[in-house]
């Protein structure tokens, strides 16, 4: 039987669950196209590429990567549009926020781009001037969509577009074919977290779509104790597999959804070879 809470990664951003069960951070996972940095969380930005982008743009992908970690903003402008992104979910007070929760990429990035914040001088953009408008962001974005660059900014040239789902106990980069079609659907309890196919929950009937789960076990036991597993690793007395159904969610004679829910079915073995304990 289908739950009824459920959370939308990829597709409509956070919900409060996320900071909940396994330690989670309140960080969005969102398609790659949908931010401005998407590796910010993975890798150093050179000084080059944050060099090329639109001053506006330097000053969202800064806050962008507050906003992934549920920051709220005191800037109307910000507000406004984070807001409208499909993956953002405020839940922090600006004056309640920790920057502990960055990992060193991310410091790194906020650092870099602040850098080049103070370098543009009188050039810097400044949030919430009047007749502020988001045109150059936004052609930005269209432009990583559209797998180019826009005139003003080369960053998106030949980059590798990663998607890492994260908690305050592990992160894994989320498989490419979860990304696909309308995305996957996740559910944190308090030892787990469920992955589901979006278009198998959608589907009429029962099924939920389920395509793995990774448990939190506070001792060890063979993978072969669970019906169908794989054994993630272990660090502070916390035990951590993934878990795979052993009987159909999804609706067989849907011959669409039975393609997509194969796919990240397939696809979840990818986790194993991406998890990281933290």
């Amino acid at each position: 039987m289908k739950r009824r809470r459920r959370l939308i990664v990829v597709i409509c951003g956070i919900a409060a669950f996320l900071c909940l069960a396994l330690g989670m951070t309140a960080l969005a996972e969102p398609k790659a196209y949908d931010l401005l940095l998407p590796d910010a969380a993975v890798r150093d930005y050179t000084e080059d590429e944050i060099r090329a982008l639109p001053p506006q743009v330097i000053t969202y992908a800064k806050n962008e990567i507050y906003a992934l970690h549920g920051r709220k903003f005191v800037s109307q402008e910000l507000t406004a549009w984070f807001n409208v992104q499909p993956w953002y979910y405020g839940t922090v007070e600006p004056e309640a926020f920790d920057p502990g929760v960055f990992n060193a990429y991310e410091t790194a990035n906020i650092a870099a781009l602040e850098k080049a914040e103070q370098e543009l001088g009188e050039n810097a953009y400044t949030l919430d001037r009047a007749g502020w408008d988001t045109q150059v962001v936004d052609d930005y974005l269209s432009a990583q969509i559209a797998g180019g660059s826009s005139s003003e900014s080369g960053i998106a040239d030949g980059m590798e577009v990663r998607t890492v789902f994260s908690t305050d106990y592990f992160s894994f980069e989320i498989p490419a074919a979860w990304m696909e079609g309308a995305g996957y659907l996740c559910f944190p309890e308090a030892d787990s977290i469920s992955f589901c196919c979006q278009e198998a929950w959608d589907a009429a009937g029962p099924e939920d779509g389920n395509v793995c789960t990774i448990l939190r076990q506070y001792e060890y036991v063979e993978p072969d104790y669970f019906p169908s597993a794989s054994y993630l690793g272990t660090k502070n007395d916390s035990y951590f597999y993934l878990l795979y159904p052993t009987d159909v969610r999804y609706d067989p004679s849907n011959e669409f959804v039975a393609q997509r829910y194969s796919a990240m079915l397939e696809a979840a073995d990818e986790i194993v070879t991406t998890f990281e304990l933290k």
